[in-house]
């Protein structure tokens, strides 16, 4: 067998006689670079938003308060009361998020069987499209935080769907979710 040896050569455009061979630019703008910073028009920029996390309490039930929110991120307060049982394995397949557990206890529930127990300053990545559900598996109200990037050029961020497929509103009988909540005279600060 004959070992063949690798040889590398510099490909040449190959011109007909008398035509000469066009020099190769790069794609970059030959536009010289500004020496003059642009000023930026801060009246044309967005402002900052102060927001709170300070929110009522529940004594039956659960309920979510929108904390603060834009057009690509949404804060907002999930509240549980003690011994709110689980709900319905679901996914948010335009919606990455993070919940962080500010007072109370959470048990979040994977679809394999996965559980995981999430106290204070705790918390739990959801990657969009994944599956999951939780509940309130302390003594205390359950106050969770959640960050959510809303990936709305890729869909619907509000679109939160059963195992079956099917859309499965939040307070439905099939979220295994009361449809409604008591308030407590006490506030999360």
């Amino acid at each position: 067998m004959k070992r063949q040896r690798k040889v590398t050569t510099k490909a040449r455009a190959k011109t007909k006689p008398g035509v000469k061979a066009l020099k190769k630019t790069s794609n970059r703008s030959s536009k010289p670079a500004s020496s003059v910073p642009k000023v930026v028009d801060f009246s044309k920029t967005p402002t900052l938003t102060p927001f709170t996390l300070k929110s009522k309490l529940v004594k039956l039930g659960s309920y979510t308060q929108t904390v603060a929110e834009t057009p690509n991120l949404a804060l907002y307060l999930r509240i549980y009361a003690p011994h709110e049982g689980v709900n319905a394995m679901h996914t948010r397949p335009f919606m990455d998020h993070a919940f962080t557990v500010l007072q109370g206890k959470a048990r979040f529930h994977g679809p394999r069987g996965e559980a995981w127990e999430v106290g204070r300053n705790e918390g739990i990545l959801v990657p969009s499209g994944a599956y999951y559900c939780v509940e309130n598996s302390g003594d205390d109200v359950l106050v969770i935080l959640c960050s959510a990037s809303l990936a709305r050029h890729k869909g619907d961020p509000a679109i939160r769907l059963s195992t079956k497929g099917t859309h499965i509103d939040s307070h439905s009988p099939e979220n295994l979710r009361r449809s409604d909540y008591v308030y407590s005279d006490e506030y999360f600060e």
